[in-house]
């Protein structure tokens, strides 16, 4: 319309019509229709390539066309203009025809006035635009649908799929074409896996849901998704016929929630474990703690720790979870075997093995396959020098172990490895304390220790011990001529002959200075102490190469047997100084037994020195 002005192209063949039909339209309206009038179809579509109009007047019977065609042309070339029949015959299936192809009336000539000729007209002008605009919003609403990024779906009250955007498609992996018309809870959400959503969803039909809430779906694939979704009904005349829902994916903010609460308990079993290894309980008690906390948290049947075996190039299965009885303690790995283990002391990191059917760069150990184990995830128990060994993982399930899962068994391995250093560091300290930093002998202090304990047992058992000590003969002249370096490495010799002289059950001792103890314990008889006395003569008649120097070295002992020369350990040593004494004092590289006359004479010597 232009300026309130109505354009009406009017194609009508029969004269007398088309006078009657301007008649009619200038009677009810006036100057109101402007119309244009041709007779032919072929004159009114060249018409319609010119100008445009805003109401067409069409009668079916042209003599250039017949039946419907002339609807079929005009449509097709001004599709967007309302079309109205004028028809010359009352015929109801042609009416419906042309009604159902586009027609917006159909009027029977003969029975028109103007106000109804008006009325249809204006009536076309109105319902084409309303249609034109609920095409535009239909075709806004639909690309609104199809380009969100959520998924919005629609069902009828029984859960059948109606609506499913193009976001639903590619969460889900269905297509529209696949789900149209289907149960949405039979395919997405089955109602025997989760019951809880199709109570909901009848809840909502209800109204009696909240309009958000959560669950998961399964894709086509099998996958589980998390949505969020936001709900509400559909109702038509006051009564729910459908729902209307948009879904948000939120299976990878699950995912990270869950991490997060998996990271969180990981750290709170390593902070447990490191107060357990602080506590300072036995290592083997806490190494067990370990691998079945590992088995557990990272749900493998099987979990261990290697520790290399000294001197021997193998590491021994020593803590385990899952093992078959008898391995643990038993089983070893050869540290340059082609094995996950040796790799992994050699890589120097961590080593994940998702199969070892297809594992190329070694092989998996007897032990491993004897399990049938298919993956595995080890770590070094990291050393001050050298590691301590290596923690491992393993399942018979083929599993992509995740970085998260080599950060925990590493965090485990390093609290294994404060512990072990505690534990060395503990041993070195207690060494030290009961050990002659020179010769690497016991001390005073342990001597007299296991002194203590060989009394008790010879006391409840009934049997003889002896207690020798022993003074290298003029070390001072050695010892202050050659330097106190050639002393040390003459005392170290001497320490190593000494040792080889004695029983496994013996103990030697430094006491000081160039003064040793032998403890000799559980004797059938004196004459066990002589032989070995006589051994540690026997160790000292070859020289000592030092420095280029033979040194000859004697030594003088003194010897006190239990339980004549005492009953405790001070008097035992006490008496056997005074043997010593005695020895040194007749002569030297001689050895003398503790009798009461000796203990006699020493009051008397000290008397004498008062």
């Amino acid at each position: 319309m232009n300026g309130g002005t109505i354009r009406v192209l009017l194609v009508e063949d029969n004269p007398a019509d088309a006078r009657l039909a301007q008649e009619l339209l200038v009677e009810t309206a006036g100057g109101r229709f402007k119309v244009t009038e041709t007779a032919r179809l072929a004159k009114a579509i060249g018409t319609l390539k010119k100008e445009s109009f805003d109401v067409i007047l069409l009668d079916l019977s042209l003599p250039d066309s017949r039946g419907l065609e002339p609807l079929f042309r005009i449509r097709g070339e001004a599709p967007g203009t309302p079309l109205v029949i004028l028809s010359g015959r009352s015929d109801e299936q042609t009416a419906i025809k042309a009604i159902q192809e586009g027609a917006q009336d159909y009027l029977i000539k003969g029975r028109i006035s103007g106000d109804l000729l008006a009325h249809a007209i204006t009536y076309a002008i109105e319902r084409k635009r309303t249609e034109e605009a609920l095409r535009n919003a239909k075709a806004f609403s639909e690309n609104l649908i199809q380009t969100a990024n959520v998924i919005i779906l629609s069902l009828d009250t029984a859960g059948n799929i109606d609506i499913f955007n193009q976001a639903a498609e590619k969460i889900t992996g269905y297509t529209l074409s696949e789900l149209k018309g289907k149960n949405w809870f039979e395919i997405l959400v089955p109602k025997e896996r989760y019951p809880h959503v199709w109570e909901e969803f009848n809840r909502l039909l209800a109204g009696g849901i909240p309009k958000t809430f959560e669950n998961p779906i399964l894709t086509k694939s099998g996958e589980e998704r998390h949505i969020m979704w936001q709900n509400n009904q559909i109702k038509i005349d006051g009564k729910v016929v459908a729902t209307i829902s948009f879904g948000n994916d939120i299976t990878e903010r699950k995912k990270a929630e869950a991490l997060l609460c998996v990271r969180a308990r990981r750290q709170e079993i390593i902070a447990e474990l490191g107060q357990r290894a602080l506590s300072g309980g036995p290592l083997p008690t806490l190494m067990n703690e370990a691998v079945t906390l590992v088995a557990r948290t990272l749900e493998v049947e099987y979990c261990n720790v290697l520790e290399p075996l000294p001197g021997e190039g193998a590491l021994l299965l020593t803590a385990g979870c899952g093992w078959e009885e008898g391995r643990i303690g038993a089983e070893t790995v050869g540290m340059f075997e082609n094995s996950q283990a040796a790799y992994t002391l050699a890589n120097n990191g961590p080593v994940v093995v998702v199969d070892f059917e297809t594992e190329r760069r070694f092989r998996a150990s007897p032990l491993l396959l004897d399990h049938e184990v298919v993956s595995g995830l080890s770590v070094l128990i990291p050393g001050q020098d050298y590691p301590h060994g290596v923690l491992g993982a393993h399942t018979t399930r083929r599993r992509t172990f995740r970085e998260e899962d080599v950060l925990f068994l590493q965090s485990i391995a390093n609290v294994l490895a404060a512990a072990i250093d505690r534990k060395k560091a503990e041993e070195r300290i207690e060494h030290q304390a009961y050990h002659d930093a020179l010769t690497g002998l016991p001390n005073r202090l342990l001597l007299e220790d296991r002194l203590s304990i060989a009394v008790a047992h010879a006391h409840r058992n009934h049997q003889m011990l002896a207690i020798i000590l022993v003074d290298l003969d003029r070390f001072k002249v050695i010892n202050d001529t050659l330097g106190h370096a050639i002393g040390d490495e003459l005392l170290r010799g001497v320490a190593t002959r000494f040792l080889s002289s004695i029983r496994d059950c013996d103990t030697v001792a430094r006491m000081g200075g160039d003064e040793f103890a032998i403890l000799l314990p559980e004797l059938s008889c004196g004459d066990i102490a002589v032989n070995v006395a006589e051994r540690i003569f026997a160790s000292l008649k070859q020289p000592f190469s030092l420095d280029g120097h033979d040194l000859y070295v004697t030594a003088s002992l003194g010897m006190a047997v239990y339980p004549e020369a005492g009953l405790d350990v001070q008097t035992l040593l006490r008496h056997a100084d005074i043997a010593l004494y005695r020895a040194k004092e007749q002569g030297r590289n001689t050895l003398r037994s503790f009798s009461p006359t000796m203990n006699a004479r020493a009051f008397e010597r000290l008397s004498l020195e008062s």
